[in-house]
């Protein structure tokens, strides 16, 4: 197993996709409750401030580099990190559990939004089964509605949990349901929209080259530009400081 990149207490994956994948599809046939964070500077600067979601992350076995900002923070720490979105890690998670006959569970996305995604999951992988889908209140969950839900999904049969609340709420939940749920727990986020069509995902070339945050910020400009704006200076400072005990 390569050496992890490390954002001080926080270790960041090496493997590839398909390694990662094969892994988490491992931990879900094995019934073993694992996190799965795809993270970003946005998380990565939000874990600093929120000391629960920090935790969570240091003590997650997967922290998967989904920003590409990540990733060449991680090279110019001198570590080669693979850039894993979570779009494509759930659609490479979907086909291997269809493969397998793995059952899944699908948490967050409004219900239209979710509706959506069951259909196109269905279309593209026939024989992948939904155990159970759901799409909870945008306010905060009581703890008797997260008891309910992790029953539900439990008894559904579903051995893999894919969870879009978006961050840090999807995080949160799923590092305090991860040990009563038993199966590993997917936080994608936006990849259900993408998925299910209701948001444009950025075109194949503009991936390849690093720039799906400014696809994203020119899509959602409202919402985004203050977390970028806010974002990545304190991100910066966070690998300056990861740097430091590194340096001479």
């Amino acid at each position: 197993m390569k050496r992890d990149a490390r954002f001080g207490a926080i270790r960041i994956r090496t493997e590839s996709q398909e390694t990662i994948a094969e892994d988490i599809i491992a931990h879900a046939q094995a019934g073993r409750g694992a996190t799965v964070f795809l993270a970003n500077a946005h998380m990565m600067v939000t874990a600093q401030e929120n000391v629960v979601l920090r935790a969570l992350l240091e003590k997650s076995l997967f922290v998967l580099a989904d920003g590409m900002s990540l990733v060449l923070a991680a090279r110019w720490l001198g570590e080669k990190v693979h850039h894993i979105r979570g779009t494509d890690l759930m659609r490479a998670l979907c086909e291997r559990s269809a493969a397998k006959r793995i059952p899944i569970a699908l948490i967050g996305g409004t219900p239209d939004t979710l509706s959506v995604l069951c259909e196109a999951i269905q279309k593209r992988w026939p024989t992948l089964q939904i155990g159970y889908a759901v799409s909870p209140p945008f306010a905060d969950t009581t703890e008797a509605y997260n008891d309910d839900v992790v029953r539900a999904t439990r008894s559904s049969g579903a051995k893999l949990l894919f969870v879009g609340l978006g961050c840090p709420k999807q995080e949160l939940w799923a590092g305090q349901q991860v040990d009563a749920l038993g199966m590993p727990v997917v936080c994608v986020g936006a990849a259900f929209d993408f998925l299910a069509g209701t948001k444009e995902e950025a075109p194949t070339w503009v991936r390849r080259t690093g720039l799906e945050w400014l696809h994203r910020l020119v899509s959602e400009p409202r919402r985004l530009w203050k977390r970028y704006a806010v974002t990545n200076p304190k991100f910066i400072w966070l690998c300056w400081n990861s740097a430091l005990p590194r340096r001479p």
